[in-house]
């Protein structure tokens, strides 16, 4: 989940158990750019990707899943975080919160 164990600490093993403990499904059986191939058509809304370049559900594959999401319409944004894994938000907010925000207000002018 976090790709720097300098940012691990308390409350995100605390979050990571609480995630564990109440999972429905187990997501390890699922391919996230196979779930992204049938599910992205089917958005009837603006599309983006934002990802972390250390993501273990994406990073083999960010190229084909930029390419997914830019199939649909070639001006979606697509970012990638370094040093960051799939909890982008949490390891790298500064990064993550600016680029969302800017993400967000190119789709509010278009």
């Amino acid at each position: 989940m976090i790709f720097d164990p300098g940012r691990i600490d308390e409350l995100a093993v605390h979050i990571q158990t609480l995630n564990t403990q109440n999972a429905r499904i187990s997501s390890r059986r699922y391919r996230s750019d196979r779930l992204l191939i049938y599910a992205l058509p089917q958005l009837k809304m603006p599309r983006a990707g934002l990802w972390g370049r250390e993501d273990a559900m994406g990073r083999h594959g960010l190229g084909a899943i930029a390419a997914h999401i830019r199939a649909l319409d070639p001006l979606s944004p697509f970012e990638v975080i370094s040093a960051a894994g799939h909890w982008v938000s949490f390891e790298q907010p500064e990064q993550f919160n600016q680029r969302l925000l800017n993400i967000l207000s190119r789709s509010a002018t278009a």
